[in-house]
């Protein structure tokens, strides 16, 4: 009915923040009639977390575990070479200046030792590859870290060597 004269957003809509946002639209024409519209925008977190080794841990690090320890122990070992880090940025374009990353707390590394599991049940001393991988708390999944870990048996006694005789 007539000329538009004015729309009017009357909601506030964060981009850095997920959630449900209700967005209030309002047209006014010219002759004062108007008409509003609510719409909802869902802003949604679909970026992958990040997981890589610290930069204090060497390559060609060990991950060196015995018979006699817990899960909970190697968990612990294994996680603390470890970063995982939630990616966001602080604008739409997704510009590199405008990267930011939130550290994850440990608990969101999850860590497959299934072979190294078997192999400690089998009492089966060598090295076995094991992945590691972050979730968000959006659900996002980084991609897979694969490393490998030494297992040794405490009860087995490593060999000696005996030097006898004399120099000639």
């Amino acid at each position: 009915d007539g000329l538009l004269l004015q729309i009017r957003l009357d909601s506030l809509l964060d981009i850095k923040k997920v959630g449900k946002y209700d967005m209030l639209y309002m047209a006014i024409g010219t002759t004062g009639k108007t008409d509003s519209k609510t719409i909802t925008v869902d802003v949604v977190d679909t970026i992958k977390p990040i997981l890589m080794f610290k930069e204090s841990v060497e390559s060609g690090s060990v991950i060196t575990v015995y018979d006699g320890d817990s899960k909970e122990t190697i968990l612990e070992k294994i996680r603390e070479m470890l970063y995982a880090a939630d990616v966001y940025y602080l604008s739409a374009e997704r510009n590199e200046a405008d990267r930011r990353e939130e550290t994850l707390p440990a608990s969101q590394i999850i860590v497959d030792l299934k072979n190294l599991e078997d192999g400690m049940k089998d009492k089966n001393p060598k090295t076995y590859t094991c992945s590691a991988y972050a979730v968000d708390l959006a659900g996002n999944k980084s991609e897979t870290l694969t490393f490998e870990v030494v297992y040794e048996r405490k009860d087995i006694a490593a060999p000696s060597i005996t030097v006898t005789g004399g120099v000639t």
